[in-house]
């Protein structure tokens, strides 16, 4: 009887009949003998699987059956259930899956028998956390049903509570392997309910359902989104705020691109990182429909420099643009427009929001809402240095030294031509901003979150500030 668990590793040594067989003879011999067998003839007479409980028989039959019956060599067999058992992982249902090829159970020479052994994960996955970016906090609950209805399904109930009246409930249905294929999708509805009242004064309610399809790595995503979305200004807010308020519908459809070479996802030394987003909004006939074409750009790149430290330059960019009937004039949606300020900002030492386009607020308090720009960038420069304490190199922390810029515009709705709303935005020494800084980086699976000490270089005249100070939050991962 012959033998071979299927992995990951494509090595000859994993049609062996056990490691102590393997261990009374030179592996040399194994080779030999394996080589002079590999491209007999050998056909799969039957596949028979153990280990299943809630999984139904066919979610793993496909895998095996349509393959295997073309394979005509035992160098063939090993390759397909090789492959099977790469997607069999993939499906996320399994903490483990054995397969092995053994002798015909009829005797005949040139047939085999394939012997599948599946351990199944839990059902029920719980998750709790706490979420902190600036003067933002949430806390968050998540629920993950695990092949509910055994085809490999996920089922996810979402709850996010928080400051600024922050509530937002989900429910999502997860498809790895989409009919078998190298595809996953989900599908799910949404309800949020958020007050932007200290940055903008209005709170926003929006209700809707998406659908994404992924492919195999995550490289490309394709999705769309149905939302009903309603602004209430508070009584203080400013007129560009108050322009805004009422029922707008959004049908859009995006497009992402992802692409990584770094070495490490925690602490890379080199290699690159890409992230496109495209989105097209006002898919529809709908005259409350939100017409307009998105597009945001993120890049880092990381090379070594002495020792463990190691240089990053992370850039990104983002524009929105109205189409449809007086393009030219319409302003965008308030919340779908960029924002800089904050770590999550992606501009240091600013408050969350708190550089751009800003208009003054209706009140004898006065203060300004912040509007986000139709045009954005930003660029971090980094020396990254490991730390001398042995217990935060062991959680994965790390140093940082920066100078971090950006600018933010509006271009539609303003009353002066694009091309000079491009032209001032472009000078990078009069109105974008800059700080410089040194703190602590704990990569999470949140996001980076930063500890740092802030120096603002260059300000504009209503950004929101400090001068000099500590700052906390996460930052995305691109």
């Amino acid at each position: 009887m012959a033998s071979a668990p299927a992995s990951s590793e494509r090595q000859s040594s994993e049609t062996s009949t056990s490691d102590t067989d393997s261990s009374k003879r030179p592996r040399i011999d194994f080779e030999r003998t394996y080589a002079a067998v590999k491209d007999k003839r050998l056909k799969v007479e039957q596949i028979i699987i153990n280990g299943l409980d809630r999984t139904k028989t066919y979610i793993v039959a496909r895998e095996l059956e349509a393959p295997l019956e073309e394979a005509t060599s035992l160098e063939e067999i090993k390759d397909v259930l090789l492959e099977a058992h790469e997607h069999l992982q993939a499906l996320g249902i399994f903490d483990g899956v054995e397969v092995i090829i053994t002798d015909s159970e009829t005797g005949q020479p040139d047939m085999c028998t394939v012997l599948v052994r599946c351990s199944e994960k839990g059902r029920f996955n719980l998750h709790a956390g706490t979420y902190v970016n600036g003067n933002d906090g949430s806390l968050e609950f998540a629920l993950g049903l695990t092949n509910v209805m055994g085809r490999a399904e996920e089922v996810s109930l979402s709850a996010e509570l928080g400051m600024n009246n922050l509530t937002e409930f989900s429910i999502s249905l997860n498809k790895p392997r989409l009919g078998g294929r190298p595809r996953n999708a989900t599908v799910g509805v949404y309800q949020k309910r958020r007050s932007y009242r200290e940055y903008s004064s209005y709170s926003e309610e929006n209700r809707g359902a998406t659908a994404t399809l992924f492919s195999p790595d995550g490289t490309h995503a394709v999705a769309y989104d149905l939302a009903w979305r309603h602004i209430k200004a508070e009584p203080e807010a400013s007129l560009a705020v108050k322009e805004q308020t009422g029922h707008k519908l959004k049908s859009a459809l995006s497009y992402v691109f992802r692409h990584y070479t770094l070495d490490d996802l925690h602490y890379p030394t080199s290699g690159i990182g890409f992230r496109s987003s495209t989105e097209v909004s006002g898919l529809g006939l709908d005259a409350n429909l939100l017409r307009f074409a998105k597009q945001h750009l993120a890049a880092q790149w990381v090379h070594p420099l002495i020792g463990s430290t190691v240089f990053s330059l992370s850039a990104e960019a983002g524009i929105m643009l109205p189409w449809g009937p007086d393009w030219r004039t319409k302003p965008t949606y308030i919340s779908d427009r960029f924002f800089l300020g904050g770590v999550h900002g992606n501009l240091r030492g600013f408050h969350f929001k708190g550089a751009g386009p800003v208009d003054r607020r209706q009140s004898k308090e006065g203060g300004m809402d912040a509007l986000g720009g139709d045009l954005m960038c930003a660029i971090l420069a980094e020396i990254r240095f490991r730390l001398p304490v042995a217990a935060m190199e062991a959680a994965g922390m790390y140093g940082h030294a920066f100078v971090n810029g950006g600018n933010a515009a509006l271009l539609s709705g303003t009353g002066k031509l694009l091309q000079q709303s491009l032209v001032d935005f472009a000078k990078v020494h009069q109105t974008w901003r800059w700080s410089a800084g040194l703190g602590v980086v704990w990569p999470t699976s949140l996001g980076r979150l930063e500890v740092n000490v802030c120096k603002v270089l260059k300000h504009q005249q209503f950004d929101r500030y400090t001068a000099f100070g500590l700052q906390v939050g996460f930052t995305p991962t691109i």
